[in-house]
């Protein structure tokens, strides 16, 4: 799926101008939790590494954002999945990313912010932040996902500050 990469970064890049004249709200802790358990799914036999590369893509494009003094970002991913099954193919192989967003003002506080993100590499249009993370050894699929997942993870935190 190269062109899925393509326009990840195409998408990206077209909206850096407007978030660069935003004032950005600052990010204090991102942390990223996959709970597939409520269904027989396998992409964490072939993505064990899943939380810590959306964790580190969304600290990439939230960079300038980051603050000691910021708010709590807890990303909660309940779906990986190829055409709706959640048991992939032996190439792990997904076109589908999902899960919560929720922003809180402090740690252990109700949020402020709660928002479903649903990426489907056959629909979604991205847009948001120029920030592109590379992945070693990552498909293009994966590394496409995991960028606009992270995009949109930090386009939804702008939004608390417009």
């Amino acid at each position: 799926m190269p062109s899925l990469r393509l326009m990840a970064v195409a998408g990206c890049l077209a909206a850096t101008a407007a978030v660069a004249q935003e004032e950005l709200p600052a990010i204090a802790m991102v942390e990223v939790e996959v709970d597939l358990a409520s269904v027989e799914a396998n992409a964490l036999d072939y993505w064990p590494r899943i939380e810590r590369d959306l964790t580190e893509a969304i600290l990439a494009v939230a960079d300038p954002m980051l603050s000691e003094n910021g708010y709590i970002v807890d990303i909660q991913v309940s779906e990986i999945s190829l055409e709706g099954l959640a048991v992939l193919p032996e190439t792990g192989e997904f076109n589908r990313l999902e899960g919560w967003v929720y922003v809180r003002a402090e740690e252990g506080a109700a949020p402020i912010k709660s928002e479903q993100i649903a990426l489907d590499a056959q629909s979604y249009i991205p847009g948001g932040n120029s920030q592109f993370y590379i992945i070693p050894g990552r498909p293009d699929f994966y590394v496409a996902l995991v960028n606009v997942f992270a995009t949109r993870v930090v386009e939804e935190v702008v939004e608390l500050g417009s």
